[in-house]
């Protein structure tokens, strides 16, 4: 199954499946366009999905739950109308931390943290269809130190990572590729069990990629030239052709340093 038949079955499920909603091709065969009850339209990349699916064909029923995800997680990153502020006791299971182009936030008055010199950390509050970024007016009435926030945020996204299988895949060259499918799957290059994990596999140090905020891969620095050539590519195609993109830097991971180097 080339790209376009696998849209055109994404296409032929979402429409049945899913209410309220119209669904219609891009002009990239990896994209397809959901227009929403607001007359929005929103991207949907399928690049992670489909590369999932050829290594482990999903049922329909499979695809039908992740793609459901996916749009109702795109659907709305705003923050919701009104002023009103969620109360701490409700607002702590709900943070997640987030990667975003430095360029592209319009950081103004975002709660967030460096990353490199393209990207920066924020924090979000996760409504399950919509994201709330968490600004100064929630720090100053929640009165939560920022150490604290980010402790959360990080709890929170590993909690949501336990279920998510980290293996090896391309036998000699091996590399791990993370699809939870839910927009923080860039942001796990965060986690360091996760990293602990991925050095049990790759060795220390390991390359990895986040071309877009639903894609990380990582690989093993002894990999052959002839794959990583490869996975240059593929991480600059993903890049220009995904929604959500971040960066085609590659970064060298270890116990303690993620630090970009192309």
């Amino acid at each position: 199954m080339n790209r376009t038949e696998f849209r055109e079955k994404i296409l032929k499920l979402l429409t049945t499946s899913i209410d309220n909603y119209s669904f219609e091709k891009s002009e990239n065969s990896a994209v397809i366009n959901v227009n929403t009850p607001e007359d929005w339209t929103i991207e949907i990349g399928l690049t992670n999905l489909y590369r999932e699916h050829m290594l482990e064909p999903f049922t329909d029923t499979q695809l039908q739950k992740a793609l459901h995800k996916r749009i109702t997680q795109s659907h709305q990153i705003s923050e919701p109308a009104g002023s009103r502020v969620l109360p701490w006791t409700e607002a702590e299971d709900r943070i997640f931390p987030l990667l975003m182009q430095k360029a592209k936030s319009e950081v103004g008055d975002f709660v967030y943290d460096d990353f490199d010199d393209d990207l920066i950390t924020t924090l979000v509050i996760d409504y399950d269809n919509r994201y709330e970024y968490i600004l100064s007016k929630h720090i100053e009435q929640w009165a939560i130190p920022r150490s604290k926030l980010m402790e959360s945020a990080l709890c929170n996204l590993h909690a949501l990572t336990e279920d998510i299988e980290i293996e090896a895949y391309g036998g000699d060259n091996k590399y791990i590729l993370v699809c939870g499918m839910d927009g923080y799957d860039a942001t796990r290059l965060l986690l360091p069990p996760l990293i602990e994990k991925s050095i049990e596999i790759l060795g220390s140090p390991f390359m990895a990629a986040i071309p877009n905020r639903n894609y990380l891969i990582m690989w093993s620095a002894e990999n052959s030239d002839e794959y990583i050539d490869i996975m240059l590519k593929e991480i600059h195609d993903n890049y220009s052709t995904q929604p959500h993109p971040l960066t085609t830097s590659i970064y060298l991971v270890d116990e303690n340093t993620i630090k970009a180097i192309k």
